[in-house]
């Protein structure tokens, strides 16, 4: 019986563009040796961390989302825990029992480039861009904010999540 997981993991922010597809590529070839059944593989790009992990600051967050056995998951983890990029990982379970024609068939097609999300394979990866960055929505936002270098009080962060969350109400109504 399948089930649907998700796996994210981070890898060293400084890691080189090889090294971060070869990370991706060593997920995706697990998964297929195991039989299970990749749905999507999101490089969410460099974030910065809740927490330093292995003296960093920052991490290239890595999202796959799949449908697997149980026994997956061991092999998997195995994986991510000897490869010298990946700081951190989890997996989740999403549900237990899934109906594997319908999950596939509301799955977006896997991509080897679904990376190019983020500044940083941008910066990389321009030969590979091509027709992607069209369909992709781009959150510049997020580099923006960890540029900054300024210290913010709890209040003063509290009062930026409230405005925030106050301007999208109002933008669903």
């Amino acid at each position: 019986m399948l089930r649907k997981y998700e796996t994210l993991y981070i890898l060293k922010p400084d890691s080189p563009p090889e090294a971060t597809l070869e990370a991706v590529e060593k997920v995706k070839s697990v998964l297929d040796t195991q039989s299970a059944k990749l749905i999507t593989m999101d490089v969410w790009g460099k974030k910065k961390l809740a927490y330093e992990v292995k003296k960093n600051q920052k991490g290239i967050f890595i999202l796959a989302t799949y449908l697997a056995d149980p026994t997956v998951i061991r092999e998997l983890e195995r994986n991510l825990k000897i490869h010298s990029e990946v700081l951190k990982y989890l997996t989740v379970l999403l549900k237990s029992k899934v109906d594997v024609e319908k999950e596939m068939a509301q799955a977006k097609p896997f991509e080897r480039n679904m990376f190019l999300t983020s500044d940083y394979a941008r910066e990389h990866h321009e030969e590979d861009i091509g027709s992607h960055l069209s369909s992709i929505e781009l959150d510049e936002s997020d580099d923006e904010d960890l540029d900054k270098d300024e210290e913010i009080s709890p209040e003063e962060e509290d009062e930026e999540v409230d405005s925030e969350i106050e301007e999208d109400e109002e933008n669903e109504e």
